[in-house]
This record gives structure tokens, sequence and C-alpha cells, in this order.
């Protein structure tokens, strides 16, 4: 049992909650405004990636700036891509092998997408997605990355 659930039920006992059916209606509850707060996170990552937008298309100063953080992606989320962040991520990628001539390696979308000095581990795995939905695939005989056979269905994702 890992340290949370052990944690979790003794702080419960202390509350004076004992039964498991008791101790799990906490559980839920807690996870419900957790999940709460969760959507309102989301709402406003959507608000700030459209206020980004408006200083982008106005050419402010502050849209040519590279990102400094990366998007949250948490791996146990089944519902990953329905964050802003992560949804703008795969649309820039797409955009960039969209846009290129040319085969591309991975290091070339992590510079194309602005992660060049970051951790690339978001972009690895936005990629990484593409994959398993076969929008991106990889050529095997020099690893580059080029349109999947799913590529024209890729906009049903985002």
């Amino acid at each position: 049992m890992s340290d949370f659930v052990e944690n979790f039920i003794s702080n419960c006992i202390n509350d004076g909650i004992s039964k498991p059916s008791d101790i799990c209606n906490k559980a839920l509850d807690r996870r419900n405004e957790i999940d709460l707060e969760l959507e309102k996170i989301y709402e406003l990552r959507e608000e700030r990636d459209n206020l980004q937008k408006v200083l982008k298309s106005l050419n402010h100063e502050e849209a040519r700036r590279r990102r400094v953080k990366s998007p949250t992606i948490n791996n146990e989320l089944k519902d990953a891509e329905k964050d802003p962040s992560y949804i703008e991520l795969l649309k820039e990628i797409a955009g960039v092998v969209e846009n290129s001539s040319k085969p591309l390696t991975s290091r070339e979308i992590i510079v194309k997408v602005g992660y060049d000095g970051l951790d690339p581990s978001p972009v690895y795995m936005a990629v990484k997605w593409l994959f398993e939905r076969s929008v991106l695939q990889r050529n095997k005989e020099d690893r580059t990355i080029t349109k999947g056979t799913d590529w024209d269905n890729r906009n049903t994702y985002w």
C-alpha cells in the first residue's frame, strides 16, 4: 500500500471515519473537488492561450518570446489530449511537418516549435501521441518523421 493511501486512511480514522464505504465516499468527494479545480485550470489555460494569440496577432513583443514553461502533461490522464496547451503543441508539430518540404528529425521539430534549450520531453510525448494515431510516422532507414497514414484525419483529434 502506498504512503498516500495509508496516510489518507489514517487521517480518516483520526477523523472518526472507519467504515470502508465512508472512507471511499470521502475519497470520492475529494476527487470530485479536485476534478472541479482541474477543470478551472484547463479553462484558464485555454484563456491564456487565446490571450497569447491576441498578442501574436498584434505583433506584441511578448508574443515573440520563446515558450518558457512546458505544458503540463500527465501521462496518467486518459484525456490529456483535451488539455489546451497540449492540443496547441500537437497543432504546432503538425504545422511544422505540414510546412516542411522534407522529412524532419526530432531535433528539427523541437527547434521549430520553440523547445530548443528547454526540456523537450513534451515534444517527444506529443510526437509519440501522433505516432500512436498514425498521424505521423517514422522512416525506419533514417529515423526522420513524416506524415502518417491517418494524416488527413488529424483534425479529428483536436
